[in-house]
């Protein structure tokens, strides 16, 4: 169906070569160019692939072989208007073109009708077409940010290789250090099994060592308990010779030399020379007995205890007078230090012999030197007394002691005779 040209308008480029004679070509014009576009249409609608019949060659051969001429020819006719030549030749060629456009226009039906489309169709497709273009749309923003997520994902998987590098050369270089240190472990190791080894030899030599002195222990400790068991016996035998000698010194009597002591009792001598001090002759006798009775009653006295407990020498703790007592204290400032040392004494001696407050214990004592006499001394103190003239003497004094106490004393006075004879025996040797 043909179409109807209207006249062009006021601002038309052809204003100026307007007339009744040119009215058709410049409406011819306009026509073209609103065929241009639905060919354009159409030539898309056949790359997307909405028929078969008219294909892209035949779009590619129409606008080749037809809207290209007619466009150049245009362009031309145009510029010849502007230069106001060739008058004569715009209509002529308009007049092809409106021919040429009735045909086109019959191939455009034409081709609608092979491809049975409607402008509701053609709408549909479009607006279809434009769904698809804005879904592609949005899908290639999709693709950009992943594209651009994945750009982000291989730098930071470039600069995670980067640090890779320099962990793999760290790790290396641990790994060479741990070689080297598992070498050193090794010989390590290996002088820990030879020393180990060397240890155990030296252990089962010290272990074979030590078993034959448990076994030498063994026999010094059955030894030991030998000579406990003689000890104890000798110490009975020696206690009861002690025994002896003190009963058989008390009957005979004390000397200034050896004598019997009893521990813990006080000497009237320290006190009567104390009172000497303070009192008269007539007197001092009195006080100074007195005063020696009631110092018998404080020594003797379990309530009373002036000790302290010190540190020994050995590291052993031992009980020592103590300084601070307010009876010593008092004493000593009345009476003078000997007086002190005396009473001092006989509680050392109390205390260290009969703690518990018993019967008096007697000791053989040496007066001379203010000590505990030994057995030896006691039997050279009697051997002695033998070799003097008096023989009844020394008779009656071994006759006491085997009077004390049976087969003890028979065993003393034997033990005294047979030094009695080998003292003679020496005079006449000599």
């Amino acid at each position: 169906m043909p179409l109807s040209l209207p006249p062009p308008s006021s601002n038309s480029r052809c204003e100026h070569l307007w007339c009744p004679q040119q009215a058709k070509p410049s409406s011819w014009g306009r026509t073209l160019t609103i065929w241009i576009v639905t060919l354009f249409l159409l030539h898309g609608t056949i790359q997307f692939g909405m028929g078969s019949v008219f294909t892209h060659d035949f779009g590619r051969r129409i606008i080749d072989n037809d809207l290209f001429p007619l466009m150049t020819g245009r362009t031309f006719i145009h510029r010849q208007c502007h230069d106001g030549l060739f008058e004569w030749r715009i209509w002529r060629e308009e007049t092809n073109l409106h021919a040429r456009i009735i045909e086109l226009e019959k191939n455009l039906d034409n081709a609608k009708q092979r491809l049975g489309m409607g402008e509701d169709q053609m709408e549909r497709f479009l607006k279809s077409t434009l769904r698809f273009a804005e879904d592609k749309g949005k899908e290639k923003v999709k693709f950009q940010s992943r594209v651009s997520k994945l750009k982000k994902k291989l730098e930071a998987f470039r600069q995670v290789s980067g640090s890779a590098e320099e962990v793999d050369m760290e790790i290396k270089e641990k790994m060479q250090a741990t070689e080297v240190a598992m070498a050193e472990m090794e010989s390590l190791n290996q002088n820990l099994i030879a020393k180990e080894r060397k240890s155990n030899d030296e252990l089962q030599e010290v272990c074979k060592k030590l078993m034959d002195k448990e076994e030498d222990l063994e026999q010094m400790e059955a030894t030991l308990q030998s000579l406990i068991v003689k000890e104890r016996a000798s110490n009975d035998e020696l206690q009861g010779v002690r025994e002896e000698l003190i009963n058989g010194l008390k009957k005979f009597g004390s000397s200034d030399f050896i004598g019997i002591k009893r521990m813990g009792d006080l000497e009237l001598t320290p006190f009567y020379r104390a009172a000497k001090k303070k009192y008269y002759d007539p007197v001092a006798g009195e006080k100074a007995a007195e005063l020696c009775s009631i110092w018998e009653d404080c020594v003797r006295d379990s309530s009373w205890h002036p000790f302290k407990i010190v540190m020994g020498k050995e590291g052993n703790y031992v009980n020592i007078i103590n300084e601070d007592d307010e009876k010593l204290k008092g004493l000593k400032d009345e009476y003078g230090d000997e007086l002190y040392e005396a009473v001092t004494t006989a509680l050392t001696e109390k205390n260290e012999y009969n703690p518990s407050g018993g019967n008096v214990i007697s000791e053989l004592w040496n007066y001379e030197e203010g000590r505990k006499a030994s057995l030896k001394e006691v039997v050279s103190y009697i051997l002695k007394h033998w070799e003097k003239p008096k023989q009844k003497m020394n008779r009656r004094m071994l006759e006491d002691f085997n009077n004390g106490n049976g087969v003890i004393g028979e065993a003393m006075v034997d033990s005294l005779l047979e030094s009695q004879e080998s003292c003679d025996c020496n005079k006449g040797a000599a």
